[in-house]
């Protein structure tokens, strides 16, 4: 059975850290998590721009301003090995794999 990883255990986890994975929604993505919440890296091979993120009710949001890829997305991370996840949008069926760097 799937664990949740908790808010706490992901801030704890991904700030400083890069995660890359893949989601059903098409996009590869490899990204470094700054601890003041910024994000620096790739969605497509397409550089993200102005990228932030942040931890809300136990689920990692991001926020892209320009670029391929715009707007909100959260997800839910859930263990998968000691430094994979299964992750999970949280308003729609998309769902992938991830990976702590």
């Amino acid at each position: 059975r799937a664990q949740p990883v908790s808010g706490e255990e992901l801030r704890a986890e991904i700030a400083g850290n890069t995660v890359t994975g893949y989601h059903s929604g098409g996009v590869y993505f490899s990204e470094y998590h700054a601890a003041d919440g910024r994000i620096f890296g790739f969605n497509n091979a397409e550089p993200v721009e102005e990228g932030c993120w942040t931890v809300q009710d136990d689920a990692v949001c991001y926020y892209y301003g320009r670029g391929m890829i715009t707007g909100n997305f959260c997800w839910r991370f859930e263990r998968a090995g000691s430094q994979g996840y299964r992750i999970r949008h949280t308003r729609s069926s998309s769902a992938g794999i991830a990976r702590l760097e």
